[in-house]
């Protein structure tokens, strides 16, 4: 299975070579991004991040699993502070 193809699809993605983190913005209303270059719903597999039906990741679980317990403890050991703008 070719995955470069499939994320380059120049009829799923709008300009499909250029990054843009807009495009999985789809809370966003009239996001241009979101949509398909002919602005309709873009298919629900247009991206394959971990894919899915009979294909999916075997790791999948894993690493939802590990995000889940591991972003938790850095941010436990970690002091976060804001910086002063002006400064």
């Amino acid at each position: 299975m070719n995955i470069q193809e499939i994320h380059h699809d120049p009829y799923q993605w709008p300009e499909p070579d250029v990054f843009n983190p807009e495009r999985f913005n789809t809370a966003a209303e009239n996001n241009k991004w979101a949509k398909t270059a002919d602005g309709k719903q873009r298919h629900a597999y247009a991206f394959t991040g971990f894919f899915g039906g009979k294909r999916i990741c075997l790791g999948k679980t894993f690493a939802e699993q590990t995000t889940r317990f591991t972003l938790p403890l850095i941010y436990y050991h970690l002091d976060l502070a804001f910086s002063d703008p002006e400064a």
